[in-house]
């Protein structure tokens, strides 16, 4: 497996960091919920460990500029991500999609690594009894 592929990959919303402080002045001064403005973004992507998923919740969100009604009709657009480590993200999946790739990932990491330590298993000098269903203590005497 490469390094690379220990990460599981998701789409997120990178803000230009000027227009967010453009846009909570904005926020401050018009003082209501319903005409926020959002900064610019792009989309980019965040990856996270595999050994760090446990590390995070999600929730549903909806994108600055729909209104509650719009999301009541066509449902939540994002998902926000909270990690203790790496901070919050906007997550441009919505969450059922988020789960099923989360899932897949996941799935597909633990097989990966469950053949890996099969075959160095199969291959070491006391291979013949040791399994994962069956695992055996090697000691060496000394």
């Amino acid at each position: 497996m490469k390094f690379t592929e220990r990460f599981f990959e998701f789409p997120i919303k990178v803000y230009d960091g000027e227009s967010l402080v453009r846009a909570a002045k904005i926020n401050e001064t018009i003082g209501e919920n319903d005409a926020m403005e959002d900064g610019d973004w792009v989309r980019g992507m965040a990856k996270i460990a595999y050994w760090d998923l446990d590390k995070f919740y999600y929730y549903d969100n909806f994108s600055t500029g729909k209104t509650p009604e719009e999301v009541v009709e066509k449902g939540f657009d994002v998902i926000s991500l909270c990690h203790t480590m790496y901070g919050e993200f906007e997550v441009l999946w919505k969450r059922e999609m988020f789960e099923k790739k989360l899932n897949a990932f996941t799935e597909n990491y633990e097989l990966q690594m469950r053949s890996s330590l099969e075959r160095a298993m199969a291959s070491s000098p006391s291979s013949s009894q040791n399994t994962i269903e069956n695992p055996k203590e090697v000691v060496k005497e000394g």
